[in-house]
């Protein structure tokens, strides 16, 4: 699927939006902030002991966090009532894996309008069988994470409790471009989450046709959600990617996956070079709380560069940005960020507003 978005022009990169300068000012006066604190305590009563590890995991940024950092104004967050009624959705319809398909004209509800030919009774029994159901699409590069996060979407309340054991809705393998198909997964009658191939490195050309055909063609689409791998950030295909959905007229919103890998690697980062440097005082020995909020802070800075050189804080129809994690880990205990996804789904097919 190499050459799945050689059909698209590049988005230049443009200057960084202000929307987002804000939030390294905000970092910045908040350490300034808790340092005056910390000196004012210390003067008064000595210093402080130091935090348990339960107490600092309060201070590391999740994913969650980051979405909400980079929201736009003018993407307002969802209340806890839209949530709670979204997991309720999700935890009440059943999931079905409906279609697995490597050609469009294979979709079902296409193949037996083209195998009709004015027949009634043909064109009854394609309402019978596949119904016509708002659709979104998962996109990404050849191992972004697709499957992982469909498993997480499709999750039940139950299963979210037992960490990373969740039922494989989507199978999850290692070797890159295993997705071969478009998957159809059906929850309840209401709407499909569309699985694709992914695109570049591993990819082949005709997986890319098929889910050009399908973007082009498929009137039932109503969002495609384009995962970025955050380890690795925008790569050409997805500029380009982002651009074709640009020019076809097609909404599309931006999840950043894996975004644990990084807030464990800057930790890490914070934690061995504090170590390298020694502790020659106390004075100037950052505490760990300090240390969580500086790495916050560089974690911010990442993110920030990867969307200023994509250039999509810039378009005319800017995308949300939402962020997740698929499995867990010693600071993101948690999964993250999918039931905000759950509600742009929702929302998107109209399920929800």
């Amino acid at each position: 699927m190499k050459h799945f978005c050689t059909r698209a022009r590049n988005i230049r990169p443009v200057r960084f939006s202000s929307t987002f300068r804000h939030i390294t000012d905000a970092l910045n006066d908040l350490q300034k902030t808790k340092a005056s604190e910390e000196a004012n305590h210390a003067v008064k009563n000595g210093p402080r002991k130091q935090q348990s590890r339960k107490d600092l995991q309060k201070h590391v940024i999740t994913p969650s966090d980051l979405s909400d950092h980079f929201r736009h104004s003018f993407y307002p967050k969802p209340t806890r009532a839209q949530i709670s009624t979204t997991q309720g959705f999700f935890s009440q319809n059943k999931v079905s894996l409906e279609w697995i398909v490597g050609s469009y004209n294979d979709i079902p509800d296409i193949k037996c309008q083209d195998q009709a030919h004015g027949s009634s009774s043909t064109a009854n029994s394609v309402k019978t069988s596949s119904p016509p159901l708002p659709e979104v699409l998962f996109l990404g590069h050849t191992n972004a994470g697709k499957s992982s996060l469909i498993n997480n979407l499709l999750v039940n309340s139950v299963e979210n409790k037992n960490h990373n054991e969740i039922t494989e809705h989507a199978y999850v393998s290692r070797r890159a471009g295993y997705t071969k198909t478009l998957n159809s997964y059906r929850i309840g009658n209401k709407l499909r989450l569309i699985d694709s191939p992914g695109y570049g490195e591993y990819g082949e050309e005709e997986q890319g046709e098929l889910v050009i055909d399908y973007i082009c063609n498929r009137k039932y689409l109503r969002r495609v959600f384009v995962l970025i791998d955050s380890r690795r950030g925008f790569l050409e295909p997805d500029v380009n990617l982002v651009s074709f959905l640009i020019d076809q007229g097609v909404p599309y919103d931006i999840i950043f996956t894996k975004a644990d890998g990084i807030i464990d690697r800057y930790n890490a980062k914070k934690r061995t070079n504090t170590q390298s440097a020694g502790t020659s005082s106390s004075g100037n020995h950052a505490s760990k709380e300090d240390l969580v909020l500086q790495a916050n802070q560089n974690i911010i800075k990442y993110y920030q560069k990867i969307i200023s050189e994509s250039g999509i804080a810039n378009l005319t129809t800017s995308p949300k940005i939402l962020f997740c994690n698929s499995y867990t880990s010693k600071l993101v205990k948690v999964r993250y960020g999918y039931k905000e996804i759950r509600f742009e789904i929702l929302r998107s097919c109209g399920i929800i507003e």
